[in-house]
């Protein structure tokens, strides 16, 4: 895919800034100790995905459920911490007309769960929005009761302890990092050619953070140096811009767990 300039301006004082392609190839980006690691676990009922904005872990998700079985993605959204907001994306068993139309809708996933013909990966983001709340007993409770061929991925800005007969994993931000061998494992699969210094350079400005990362080495791509801390503001939000254009719409369902 040829990348197409955004916008042109001037940043760090009088140097202008070319026009930014940020060719979205980098987003094939990522660390590969947390694939790894959730590749290696992947069949524990729970697997805990810890660390703050910017560690790619909704996308690192994503991946790893690639070419596997896939039932349902809720997101908790703090709008309201009494009757939770819920994000849901399509999964392959389940469709956002069927909760539509459903009263109770714990009792209907409830169920769903219970069925031993039902298998595949349910994920929950943003768990720290329900923490010390009634809804994360429920969650709680979901997974419990869920069949055994059911897995849960819990993702969470803040740590939280849950227990399953030893069937749950954590990942934390550690695991999260990207590495110079990271981005040049990425660049020979492109057909790329980066000193390895530079992966060094991007690595220690970036401190390992996936998204910056992703900034870093994609304005190397465009203009062969990387940008001054002056540039860097204009550059992140040229970037945000461009992934929000191409980020789908997600439609939005609210509905009470009984307490």
């Amino acid at each position: 895919m040829e990348a197409r300039p955004l916008r042109e301006g001037k940043v760090g004082g009088s140097n202008p800034l070319a026009p930014i392609q940020f060719n979205m190839d980098v987003n094939k980006l990522f660390p590969l100790k947390a694939i790894n690691k959730l590749e290696e676990n992947k069949n524990k009922k729970i697997l805990i995905i810890l660390g703050e904005p910017g560690l790619l872990k909704s996308e690192i998700i994503r991946r790893f459920i690639e070419n596997k079985p896939f039932i349902l993605n809720f997101v908790f959204l703090p709008e309201d911490k009494e009757k939770e907001h819920f994000v849901v994306r399509i999964g392959t068993h389940l469709n956002i007309g069927e909760l539509d139309r459903i009263e109770n809708i714990y009792t209907a996933i409830l169920d769903f769960f219970k069925d031993e013909k039902n298998k595949g990966y349910v994920i929950f983001e943003k768990v720290e929005n329900i923490l010390g709340f009634p809804s994360f007993d429920i969650l709680k409770q979901l997974i419990e009761l869920s069949n055994p061929y059911i897995h849960f991925i819990l993702e969470s800005g803040e740590d939280f302890d849950i227990s399953f007969n030893g069937e749950a994993v954590k990942l934390k931000r550690e695991d999260f990092l990207i590495t110079p061998e990271d981005i040049e494992k990425f660049a020979k699969s492109e057909g790329l050619k980066i000193p390895y210094q530079v992966l060094k350079n991007i690595v220690e400005r970036t401190k390992g953070f996936g998204f910056f990362t992703r900034i870093f080495l994609s304005y190397y791509l465009d203009t062969r140096r990387l940008p001054e801390s002056g540039d860097i503001p204009v550059v992140e939000r040229i970037f945000r811009e461009k992934l929000d254009r191409e980020e789908p719409k997600i439609k939005s369902l609210s509905w009470d767990f009984p307490v």
